[in-house]
Formats: structure tokens, C-alpha cells, sequence
């Protein structure tokens, strides 16, 4: 196929007095092309402008040069992006669009773009009339044109934001204005005025970053220097060529560059004008300046060996959809906890994107529990600082073994198997900052001295330290603090499990690489939200470590077959697939899984016939030996711990043993129990966790066993047991049990309710971030007090209720898992029995409560209005309104409960194969609300709006029930802030249950703008 020839123009700058000068260089450029197009066999020609076409934007200096440019456009393709100059600031007036372009992080809409750009217009106009390539995508700030099978061009208008008076560094570009690339052409271009060096500095790095993923050749404009013309790397991928102005008085070269691909290579030329004619000054080769060997950071070479080792993830984990992962695909930045806050309550997050910012001038360690990404996250810091410009080194501890031993010259040799033809001479003559990361620190040996003596070596050559060592390492007085090893120029940080807003991340991040998720964002959310709830519920209560390492063998299990390969349940399998990989990394073969799969389900049930957490070796011997004896078999103990303790099923502290995970543990005590039912002994242990469901480890071992069994004793115990909870208490129905609200409220005007529209992602962010704060303060508390048998001497009847709602959740939760389970294998009225009673025990809970509410409503009320005037010692003239307000409190209290009851069953029941179920057990037309509003609950945590008109319906059969109207009107606000949905489907659910609907981006312009009044 021919090759294109594409010209550059950049800053033209036409105006009155120099418009005759322009127009005749325009003449000639179009004369060169036609002799270059003589010489070269070339199949088009692409003329690309760079911006500043015009002096001040207007359209009396476009006019100027129309005629030439519309000659270019008639035998040329002409593709155009805008420079400061063509910015007409004459047409701002007032400070409307200074303060809507200095507010940071302001959504770029359509209203805000009319605004800060209104100065361009006859820049636009003038480009509609002279481009001559078809958009085939666009954004705001940014136009593709795709110009054949293997070439596409990208145009950014980084004007947008000029002012007359601009400065480096003070320019922004939304990424999401970008376009992403999502095609393998050979020639991806993009061009824009100003140079990225004119970004704001986190902007720019994240542009570059963004350029560089995406395109292979970057052209801008803008600099009116001697020798502007650059043409330069930062990746090895991506050509970066900053083009010399086409017309300014003030620089001696002036033209334009060419540059045309000939024999799998790019040849860039710079041509000057010499009065007459343009002369080909300077020409480069892509070859020339990207080494396919090799990648450059601030002068030197790294090797690939070393990028590559950086890059790549090291786990072995693969994605269905993607050939090879590495690092950028599925990274994300965990959560810290500086260890010197000395904070003795909750837990202070940080982002260890953070680290370099907030501890700038201090060495930092980084201490975390296994697979909780050190060695990751450290290689991920490292790829940071080289990207920034940064000269970094990455150490592991386990090569550098002894630290008497690791000298400057052994140093200086390690550091040569990064970068090439590296000296230290070499690198101490430049004043860049240098970093070196030190994986696994624990794992030199040395004493203190040593240990020192190579901090103090490193320091030599390195104006920063990071590294890493294992939970175990003592971080602090007695090992790294005060006159420890690691003394106080270090920072001590923690690595914290994923909370639930970075296990969204890493989620959203993995369902990214889908097609079908990259193509709607709407698909990402409903997946991302079904493979966050599976991760939850199979992480449970703490079950499994929330590390990076356990959820993306999850995902990576989710988006196989291997499910349908094992004899267990759905959740079951998760928990079965990671014991197979831990035993499997640990050397096991597969045909002796089944030994050691047996080996530790009985040994699951010698601890939990000890009732002890812990064994000693002794005790294990003997186990080991009744093992050999009923099995006859010749385990021998100690090989068989030690291979244990590698595949992290237990874990030894001074001669005792644990199990490591307590998955683990409850899988295999689950198992020995489903595998031995029919034995008296069990189905009395299994019959004394239903009767005792309210003590947590009761409660763990039988989430457990409905993963393995669905036999018709656990089943029927469990919702037999559910039954007598609440049993004297009907159903809530959320109708006639909640009218006594009506007659508390009829003199309360509720307020309007408001829905301001807004990034989805964002709210689930920031609602995760609410949870893990939430969580944060529930750890501190002791996790079994809730427990009965912590409560046995506080009988009462409040803690009896409280008892027995502890107890009704717990039901459903276990029942909710079984139907989740085995709604394919079980019959339809088992399975009716089980969903019903997933339902009606939290119902009889709401009504418990509503039944003490509406029996002594008025005392609660009095006690209410006591309380407000003690606290906030209200006038007597005030007693109105505090009758309003307390009111309103109690309304709200009811209002909230249901909702969250109503929630709790969704959660637990919530799978798009049990609705046809819940439809079928509820089948007749005299539904209760209760009952309409959990169906719609399950519909909705799907990210499924179902029909707009039975909600209407709905909601017009609930107004004259505030209770039950007001948790619709809660279910519809919380489904549209958390998942995607057409703006017309949001306008209209909101007008069919009166929510006031406000575009968040006109209400954001809105305050903005009422600033400048």
C-alpha cells in the first residue's frame, strides 16, 4: 500500500501586516508538496495544523488566509487543531469563565464548553469550512479521524483553557476527554498546540501516561525558540516531535515538518524558508532515536530484562480476554497506615500513591501480612519514579543475602544488570533524584552493624530509600526505632487489606479489560457489582484476608469453568479452587490432593474437638499416628506440617499450630461434617450450631456446610429453627401496621426529595469509603460480644429482642445462601419453604419493632421531646416545634429500619435466577407492600430498572402510606446513584415517584457561576 505524507504548520499567526508574507509561503508549501508527491510515491497527503493559525482569533485574520488554506483543502486532506491564538478573549466579559476554568476537577459539560471556549468560535468556523476529513469520534476537547485501515489521527484542543497572559505548567486536559485507542493501527497520531511541559504537573503525567498507552507519534507546537524542533522518546514506543513555527519575525528557522514512513521506518524532516523557497535544514529516523533494545529515562538505558521484571505481575494469573497481563492492567494503590501516628483507635487510611508527596524528605518501610502485594506495590512505585524522570534501582533482599558482603563495587555491578554502560561517576555528576527499592529487607542476613553499615551505603548514592519487610518483622522500639536498624529518618508504614472502595477498584479494574465492559459503562457497573458482592459474601467475616493476591484468584475463577468442574456449591468452589493453588504452589501434585484433602478435614475436626485454636507438635503426633492408623497409611508428622505450613493451610508460632486462614479451617470441618451425616454424633453437632446460630462460630461452620451439603436435616433444621424466631409476631407488611405514622405526621410537612445526578463510579467510592469507616470503628469492638454466651447474665427484655434479631438476620443470610446455592438442584417447594422463610423472618423482626412502636407511640414521643429540650434547652415557646421535630424522628426511624430490613433481604436472596421464584411464592394480587417493595429491592441491586410504569404504579398505590411510598422513593435514589442508566430513564422514574431530578453538572454551573454575581 502507498504511504501518506504528512506536513506539520504550526503557528502561522495570520494578521493585516504580515498576511501577504503568510499567503505566499502557504503558495509555496502547497508547490512543494506537488514535487515532493513527484519524487516519492506517496498514496495521500495529510496536512496537520497545529494551532495559531490566526493572531487574536478573529474572523477578519482567518479571512485573510481562507483562499490559501481552501486551495491546500481542494487537493490535500487538511486536519486542524486550535492554538491560544486562535482564542478571541475579546468576547469574554464579567469573570464567568475564569472561575469556571480555575475551579479544579469541575465536570466538563456541554454547558460549561459553551462558556469557556464562546472565544472560539470563528477559530470553529473556519475549521468546519477547511477540514476535509470525516470525525469518527469525538469529545469536547477531542476529534478522530480515521484515515484508513492502519492510520488514525487525534486532535486535542488544549486552548480551551488559554488566557492572554499564560504560563507553563498552568494548562489542564481532562483525560476523560481523551479518546482511547481500541484498535491495533500501525499509525496512531495525535496532535495538539501546546506542548505537554505547559500541563499542570499531575495533569501532565497523567496525559503523557495516557498518550503514550495510546498513540506512537505526538506532535505540538507553541514554542517560538532557536531550534524548537525536537524530535525525542520517553518510552521506546511513542515519538514525541515538537514543530518550529510556520511564520514568526522574532526565530531565525522558520517553516514547517514533514514526515512520511519508508521501509518500516518514519523519516522526519524540518524545512526552513529561505525567502523563497522551503530547504530541507534537519531530518531524523525513528530508528534513530528509539532503540528497540532498550528504554530511556533521563540519559540512561535501562534494560529490558529490568522493565520487564517490573512490568510483569509474577503470579501466574491470567485473563480471558487479555493474552499477557502486567502490572498497569490490574494494579491498584493500597491503603497504608503510618505505624508512628501512634493511634490507639481507628485505623488513619492512606494511599501509598501518596507516599513520595507526604513523606518527601524521610526513607520509608513498608511492612505487610503475605500476599498483600509488597513486592507489587513496590515494583509499581518504582515504574512511578522512572516515569517521573526519576533514577531508580530495585533490590531484592534474597540476592543480596549478606550485608557485610554487598560493597559499592557489588552494588555498582548489580545495578549494571539495569542499566546499561551505568557508572556511579556517571550517575552522581547529574543533580537528579535517585530511589532505591529494597524487596524483602528482612531477608538479609546480617547483625545491627552490617545492617547499618549497608543503610549507610545506599544513602551514599541514593537520596531515597523504600522497602519492604513481612509482618514479622518488628517495626518497632526494640528493632527499627530510636537506635534500631532502621532509625528515624525512616517512615513506618503498613500495608492494610483491600477496603471495600479499593476492592471496587481492583474489580473495575479487571472487568475493564472486557470488551463488552470498555464499550458501556453501564455493563461495568452491573458486572463489577455482581463480582463485588460474590467477593463479599465469600470473604465474609474476615473468612479470607482481602489481600490483592485472594481476590484476583477469585476473579480469575469466576471467569472460568472451573466452577462447573467441582462438586460443590457456587461459593464453594472459590474456597476449594484457592486451597487447590495454595497446595499446588506448595509442589503437591494432583493425584494427591485427595490424601491431603482428607488428611485435613479430619485434621479440621481434631481442633474442633480439642476446642482449642492451638496444638502443640505433641498433639499432632498423635493425631498424626490415629491418622496412620485408621488410613493405613506412613505420614510422617513433620514432613507433612512442614508441607502444611508452605501451602499456608496452617502456620506454626513457637512449636504450636494453627490453622492460617479460618476459611480454611470452616471448609474442612464443613466437609468432615457433610461427609459424616448420617452418624449420630454429627447430626447432634450439626443440630447444637442450628439451636446455638447465634454464637458466631456456630454461625461460621454452618455458612460453611450449606457450601457442601443440601441435605433435607440441615435444610429443614435451619428454616425450622428461622420459624420459632419471632414466631408470636405476624409478618410487617408495611401497610396497615405502619398507619399510626400517618396519624403522627399529619401536621408534618416532609421535605421535597431531591436526586442531584452525578458519576456513579464516584458514589460507589465514596460509599465504600463510608463502609470501610463504618467497619473501622466495629473493629474495635470485641467481635463475639454479641454473642449469647457473652450476654448469659443480662437477660432482659430488650436483649432478648435484640437477641432475637440477631438471630433472624443470621437466618437469612444462611437460608439466602442455600437458595443462592441450589436453586438449580433443589425442587421448586423446598425451595418456596426456604425463600419464604428468608422473607417473613426479618419481616416479623420490622413488625416487632413496629408493634412496641405502635402500642406506645405517645410515650415514645414524650420521652423524645423530654430528651430534645434537656439537650438543647429549648424555650416554652418552642414546644411546637419540638412536638414537629420529634415527630419527624420518629418518622424517620421507621422510615430507615424498614429500609434497611428491606435491604437485608434483597442482599441475601438478591440472584437474577430466584425472581421467577419470589414471583411464583408470591404469586396471588393481594401482595403487601412489604413484599412488592423487596421484590422490586432484588430487581433493582441487579442494576435492572425493570418497567418505569410499575413503579409508577406502585407509587401511586402507596401515597397514602408514607412509610412504604418514602422507602420506594429510598430504593429508586439509592439504585440511581449507584448504577448507569439512560438520563431519560432517570427523569422518568424520578417524575413517577416524585423525586426532584437535578443534572448535577447544571447544578454544579449553577453555584459556580452564582460566585462571580
Amino acid at each position: 500500500m502507498d504511504s501518506e505524507l504528512f506536513v506539520v504548520i504550526s503557528d502561522i499567526h495570520a494578521r493585516e501586516n504580515n498576511c501577504e508574507e503568510v499567503n505566499n509561503r502557504l503558495t509555496e508549501l502547497k508547490e512543494w508538496i506537488k514535487r515532493k508527491c513527484i519524487r516519492g510515491d506517496y498514496g495521500s497527503v495529510v496536512i496537520l495544523v497545529a494551532g495559531d493559525i490566526a493572531f487574536s482569533g478573529s474572523s477578519e485574520e482567518y479571512d485573510l488566509v481562507f483562499s490559501s488554506f481552501k486551495s491546500l483543502s481542494e487537493d490535500f486532506k487538511i486536519i486542524l487543531t486550535p492554538g491560544n491564538h486562535d482564542h478571541d478573549f475579546s468576547k469574554y466579559s464579567g469573570k464567568a469563565r475564569e472561575t469556571l476554568i480555575s475551579v479544579k476537577g469541575i465536570p466538563l459539560d456541554e454547558s460549561v464548553y459553551q462558556i469557556v471556549t464562546a472565544g472560539q468560535q470563528d477559530y470553529f468556523d473556519f475549521d468546519s469550512k477547511i477540514c476535509n476529513v470525516e470525525v469518527s469520534c469525538s469529545t469536547l476537547l477531542s476529534k478522530e479521524f480515521t484515515l484508513s485501515n492502519n492510520l488514525s489521527i487525534q486532535t486535542i484542543n488544549t486552548a480551551w483553557c488559554s488566557q492572554i497572559h499564560e504560563k507553563g505548567g498552568e494548562l489542564t486536559i481532562p483525560v476523560e476527554q481523551l479518546i482511547e485507542s481500541t484498535d491495533e493501527k500501525d499509525i496512531k497520531v495525535v496532535f495538539f498546540h501546546h506542548p505537554l511541559s505547559w500541563l499542570e504537573p499531575n495533569n501532565h503525567k497523567e496525559v503523557r501516561n495516557f498518550m503514550n498507552s495510546n498513540r506512537n507519534i505526538i506532535i505540538s507546537g507553541h514554542e517560538h525558540i532557536e531550534n524548537s524542533f525536537k524530535v525525542e522518546t520517553d518510552n521506546n514506543k511513542t515519538l514525541i516531535v515538537e514543530t518550529c513555527s510556520f511564520h514568526d519575525p522574532n526565530v531565525g528557522d522558520n517553516g514547517f515538518v514533514s514526515f512520511s514512513i519508508e521501509n518500516e521506518d518514519i523519516l522526519i524532516e524540518k524545512h526552513v524558508w529561505d525567502g523563497e523557497l522551503f530547504n530541507c535544514l534537519e531530518s531524523k529516523r525513528r530508528s534513530d532515536i528509539i532503540d528497540s533494545g532498550s528504554m530511556y529515562f533521563n540519559g540512561f538505558k535501562v534494560k529490558d530484562s529490568y522493565y520487564e521484571m517490573l512490568v510483569d505481575v509474577g503470579t501466574g494469573f491470567s485473563h480471558p480476554e487479555k493474552d499477557e497481563l502486567n502490572i498497569n492492567d490490574i494494579f491498584i494503590y493500597q491503603n497504608v497506615k503510618n505505624l508512628d501516628s501512634h493511634s490507639a483507635t481507628t485505623i488513619k487510611r492512606e494511599s501509598s500513591q501518596d507516599i513520595f508527596s507526604k513523606y518527601p524528605e524521610s526513607n520509608i518501610a513498608l511492612s505487610g501480612e503475605e500476599s498483600t502485594g509488597k513486592t507489587t506495590l513496590l515494583k509499581k512505585l518504582c515504574l512511578d519514579t522512572l516515569s517521573d524522570g526519576k533514577f531508580s534501582v530495585f533490590l531484592d533482599g534474597s540476592e543480596v543475602k549478606r550485608a557485610d558482603r554487598f560493597r559499592d563495587n557489588k552494588l555498582e555491578e548489580y545495578i549494571g544488570t539495569q542499566y546499561e554502560e551505568f557508572s556511579f561517576d556517571k550517575l552522581l555528576s547529574t543533580n537528579q533524584e535517585r530511589y532505591v527499592f529494597i524487596d524483602n529487607f528482612n531477608l538479609i542476613r546480617g547483625d545491627e552493624k552490617s545492617l547499618l553499615k549497608l543503610i549507610s551505603t545506599l544513602e551514599k548514592y541514593f537520596t531515597k530509600l523504600i522497602l519492604t519487610v513481612s509482618d514479622s518483622y518488628t517495626l518497632n522500639h526494640d528493632k527499627i526505632k530510636g537506635d534500631g536498624i532502621l532509625n528515624d529518618s525512616f517512615t513506618k508504614l503498613e500495608i492494610l487489606k483491600l477496603g471495600h472502595a479499593s476492592r471496587w477498584e481492583l474489580i473495575s479494574k479487571w472487568n475493564n479489560l472486557k470488551n463488552e465492559c470498555r464499550e458501556s459503562t453501564q455493563e461495568l457497573i452491573v458486572k463489577t457489582d455482581h463480582a463485588n458482592k460474590e467477593i463479599s459474601r465469600v470473604i465474609g467475616k474476615n473468612y479470607i484476608p482481602s489481600t490483592p493476591f485472594f481476590l484476583l484468584t477469585m476473579l480469575q475463577s469466576m471467569d472460568t469453568s472451573i466452577s462447573a468442574e467441582l462438586n460443590t456449591s457456587s461459593y464453594g468452589h472459590y474456597y476449594h479452587y484457592l486451597i487447590t493453588c495454595s497446595l499446588g504452589l506448595a509442589g503437591v501434585k494432583k493425584d494427591k490432593l485427595d490424601g491431603i484433602f482428607t488428611y485435613i478435614t479430619e485434621l479440621s475436626y481434631f481442633f474442633y474437638e480439642s476446642e482449642d485454636k492451638e496444638l502443640s507438635r505433641d498433639e499432632l503426633w498423635n493425631f498424626n499416628s490415629k491418622i496412620n492408623d485408621e488410613y493405613t497409611l506412613k505420614i510422617d508428622c513433620d514432613a507433612r506440617l512442614t508441607q502444611l505450613v508452605s501451602a499456608k493451610i496452617i502456620k506454626e508460632n513457637n512449636g504450636y499450630y494453627s490453622f492460617r486462614y479460618p476459611y480454611v479451617y470452616y471448609y474442612f470441618l464443613s466437609k468432615y461434617l457433610s461427609d459424616n451425616l448420617s452418624d449420630d454424633g454429627v447430626q447432634n453437632i450439626v443440630s447444637n450450631l442450628i439451636s446455638g446460630l447465634d454464637k458466631r462460630k456456630n454461625m461460621n461452620t454452618l455458612m460453611f456446610l450449606t457450601h457442601h451439603s443440601k441435605d433435607n436435616r440441615i435444610l429443614d433444621g435451619i428454616v425450622g429453627h428461622s420459624k420459632t424466631i419471632l414466631s408470636d409476631c405476624n409478618t410487617s407488611q408495611l401497610d396497615e401496621d405502619v398507619l399510626f405514622i400517618n396519624n403522627i405526621i399529619d401536621e408534618l410537612n416532609l421535605e421535597e426529595f431531591v436526586f442531584v445526578d452525578g458519576s456513579v463510579q464516584e458514589n460507589r467510592i465514596n460509599a465504600a469509603k463510608e463502609q470501610e469507616e463504618y467497619e473501622d470503628i466495629q473493629d474495635d469492638h470485641d467481635e463475639d460480644s454479641y454473642d449469647s454466651e457473652n450476654n448469659e447474665n443480662t437477660k432482659s427484655p430488650l436483649n432478648d429482642l435484640l437477641r432475637d434479631f440477631n438471630l433472624a438476620f443470621k437466618s437469612v443470610d444462611l437460608i439466602g445462601q442455600l437458595t443462592r446455592n441450589y436453586h438449580e438442584s433443589l425442587k421448586t417447594e423446598p425451595k418456596i419453604n426456604l425463600i419464604t422463610e428468608a422473607i417473613e423472618a426479618p419481616l416479623r423482626a420490622l413488625e416487632a419493632i413496629l408493634k412496641i412502636m405502635r402500642e406506645d407511640h405517645e410515650t415514645l414521643l414524650d420521652m423524645l421531646k423530654k430528651r430534645i429540650q434537656e439537650e438543647f434547652d429549648v424555650p416554652e415557646k418552642s414546644k411546637g416545634e419540638i412536638d414537629l421535630i420529634a415527630r419527624q424522628l420518629v418518622f424517620n426511624m421507621v422510615r430507615v429500619v424498614s429500609f434497611a430490613i428491606i435491604k437485608k433481604i434483597s442482599s441475601a436472596i438478591g440472584s437474577r435466577d430466584l425472581i421467577p421464584l419470589i414471583e411464583k411464592a408470591y404469586c396471588n394480587e393481594n401482595k403487601s407492600n412489604a413484599v412488592r417493595l423487596v421484590e422490586l429491592s432484588v430487581q433493582l441491586d441487579l442494576g435492572n430498572l425493570g418497567s418505569i410504569e410499575k413503579i409508577k404504579k406502585m407509587s401511586k398505590d402507596f401515597q397514602v402510606n408514607s412509610v412504604s411510598g418514602n422507602i420506594l422513593r429510598d430504593l429508586i435514589a439509592e439504585y440511581l446513584y449507584m448504577f448507569e442508566d439512560s438520563e431519560r430513564n432517570r427523569k422518568a422514574v424520578c417524575s413517577a415517584v416524585q423525586i426532584n431530578y437535578i443534572p448535577m453538572q447544571s447544578n454544579q454551573q449553577k453555584k459556580l457561576l452564582s460566585k462571580t454575581s
